[in-house]
């Protein structure tokens, strides 16, 4: 596929599926509004109340974001979304495998997302590992957790 890294072009061609993970490119009135409509939808708010104090919240903190600094908290929400998302391939027993080896403006273009109001920032292929993936029996490595955490 044409904007894939060629390390990643197996990946992508062979998957059973790719999800392109994307933020919105904005937050506007319009975008608050529904995700408060939907959250009302699915009974989480309380009271009335509730939401108009959510609402101000909302809109208080994406006062606060700057073009720039707000595409870094898009990208932080979208990170956490796809920690959830690949916890919950593997209980259905599905292998995934997340990406960042593409061009994004390519994937852009392929897919019309700026005209959509989306940001790509990660691809993941879904599926079973093929019988001949080198990786399926290696052992992971990982940093041990005196080396990633700092008890206070």
């Amino acid at each position: 596929m044409e904007g894939i890294s060629s390390e990643n072009q197996s990946r992508v061609q062979d998957a059973s599926l790719v999800v392109i993970f994307c933020s919105q490119l904005k937050i506007d009135e319009a975008y608050l509004t529904q995700l408060l409509d939907q959250e009302e939808a699915d009974r989480r708010f309380r009271s009335h109340e509730a939401r108009l104090r959510q609402e101000k919240l909302r809109q208080y903190y994406v006062g606060k974001l700057s073009a720039d600094s707000s595409q870094n908290w898009f990208k932080h929400q979208l990170y956490i979304a796809l920690g959830a998302f690949l916890i919950e391939a593997k209980a259905m027993g599905l292998d995934a495998c997340p990406m960042e080896g593409f061009d994004p403006q390519k994937l852009d273009q392929i897919f019309d997302l700026k005209e959509k109001g989306l940001n790509n920032t990660v691809l993941v292929a879904l599926g079973h590992h093929s019988k001949d993936d080198f990786n399926k029996d290696l052992q992971k490595s990982r940093l041990n957790s005196k080396r990633l955490f700092t008890n206070l």
